[in-house]
């Protein structure tokens, strides 16, 4: 049996400066490092996704982002730059991504399965 493994989605999550932020915690760090120790095909989606955002910035990969609802008026700024639920178009976006990695990776198992 083979093996791939995925990080989890990153969350688009920019600060009131503008800078994409990592918010998984460890668990994507400890993912890589248990790929790389075991020799496991890995496709980082967290990472993939961190680049994209932020490449894309805050106003741009809204769109790809079902908004998130403030609870009050004070929280709508801090609202406009989060999302974790994609849309349509941006879930289209992400798995063109991940296709993408894993073509370009030959060590991944599933690369010959990509067709371009």
């Amino acid at each position: 049996m083979k093996i791939v493994w995925m990080t989890p989605a990153c969350v688009r999550y920019f600060t009131y400066d503008s800078v994409q932020i990592h918010r998984q915690g460890v668990y994507p760090e400890v993912v890589r490092r248990l790929c790389k120790r075991d020799f496991v095909s890995l496709v980082d989606v967290e990472q993939l996704m961190f680049d994209w955002l932020k490449e894309t910035g805050v106003e741009a990969s809204a769109e790809a982002f079902v908004p998130v609802q403030p609870q009050s008026a004070v929280f709508a700024e801090k609202a406009a730059r989060e999302g974790n639920l994609l849309t349509e178009a941006g879930a289209q976006k992400v798995a063109a991504l991940i296709g993408e990695a894993i073509f370009k990776d030959k060590k991944n198992i599933l690369s010959k399965r990509i067709r371009q």
